[in-house]
């Protein structure tokens, strides 16, 4: 399987795991702030899930995990062209770390009071995983 594709289905696997979170625990609980908070940072496009009293909910669902499926593929798109490196994946990796907290920041009413700290730091792990798969090893020569 070529390197770019194998990446490329790593971060469109990565963008299923916000709606994949939330199937699986949308049932009320006791960490349903923590489950809430985790869904918004791992499933970006969920908000736009509003379309659902005008479209229904099975075309907003499938519209929301479609858009999160593009927002995700567009970002290895852009890592790909960027990230020849491993220092330019690590950067790369860092300016999605910032872009994240601007979202959960922004998600909290701009208030560190709101903030999930610990769904945003289980985020971050999660969005690791996707760079450190398609990281290129030290011996393996940057893609042409």
């Amino acid at each position: 399987m070529s390197r770019t594709l194998k990446s490329l289905l790593v971060f469109a696997g990565a963008g299923l795991l916000g709606p994949l979170v939330w199937n699986m625990v949308r049932h009320p609980s006791r960490i349903e702030g923590f489950i809430s908070d985790l869904v918004f940072l791992l499933w970006p496009t969920q908000p736009m899930g509003v379309i659902e009293t005008n479209v229904g909910a099975p075309k907003a669902l499938t519209f929301t995990i479609g858009a999160n499926l593009v927002l995700f593929a567009i970002i290895r798109v852009i890592v790909g062209l960027l990230a020849r490196t491993r220092g330019r994946l690590v950067l790369a990796y860092v300016v999605v770390c910032l872009l994240l907290f601007v979202w959960a920041f922004w998600g909290a009413g701009f208030s560190f009071a709101h903030l999930g700290v610990l769904a945003l730091a289980v985020a971050l792990l999660v969005y690791a995983i996707p760079f450190w798969v398609v990281m290129p090893s030290p011996t393996m020569p940057p893609p042409a």
